[in-house]
């Protein structure tokens, strides 16, 4: 019987002044060897089927439901719980009640337990011969900023992430760090590909408005 691994993941898919799209989602990989050697192998959507329990999609709107989801939405100041939902029919719940141009911090818990908790995995790509899915020493800070009152003129900052599928170019680590330093001030992220199947180095371009 093969191992397979779940990464599980996190990320906000919509905001506005006084509302947040949370989403919640894992990829599985196939673990070649022992777990130690970091070797795993992506399983498609249409291998899903081999996992347990079986699934046909680990991403979207219309992707099968993990479990049953609860969502936890927090004043980031006080800590006092402000909003939040229950689910068992998607990956996704609309938080909304939220006030404009405040921080909140958010946890998702499914089936009991919390997602995504703890060191994640990210896939490291040395060459063509040397690709895994190594811990990263990251761990999910679950928190965003709602954006100001529409009738309300503010600084925008925004981030532009592309992808140029050259497996050969070389990596720029500055670019997480650019994200990570701003990842509370970006209000908008553009993303793009240049075409092609191979996608392994990230560009980002960083700009602000004053």
């Amino acid at each position: 019987m093969p191992e397979f691994h779940q990464e599980q993941y996190i990320y906000l898919a919509g905001l506005t002044h006084k509302s947040a799209l949370i989403a919640w989602g894992a990829f599985y990989f196939k673990v070649k060897g022992k777990s130690e050697d970091q070797r795993f192998k992506l399983v498609d959507d249409s291998d899903l089927k081999h996992i347990h329990p079986p699934r046909h999609q680990t991403i979207g709107a219309s992707s099968e439901p993990f479990g049953d989801a609860t969502v936890e939405v927090r004043d980031a100041s006080s800590g006092e719980l402000v909003a939040g939902g229950t689910t068992s029919v998607a990956n996704h719940l609309l938080v909304t009640g939220l006030l404009p141009d405040t921080e909140y911090t958010y946890k998702i818990s499914v089936n009991g337990d919390e997602w995504a908790a703890g060191e994640r995995r990210d896939w490291v790509a040395r060459d063509d011969d040397n690709e895994g899915l190594e811990k990263s020493g990251r761990v999910y800070n679950n928190r965003f900023r709602t954006h100001p009152h529409p009738e309300i003129s503010a600084p925008l900052t925004f981030a532009v992430l592309g992808d140029f599928s050259d497996a050969d170019s070389e990596i720029l680590p500055e670019d997480d760090s650019i994200l990570e330093q701003d990842a509370y001030t970006v209000r908008h992220a553009l993303t793009f590909s240049a075409g092609g199947t191979r996608f392994r180095r990230n560009r980002t371009a960083h700009f602000s408005s004053r």
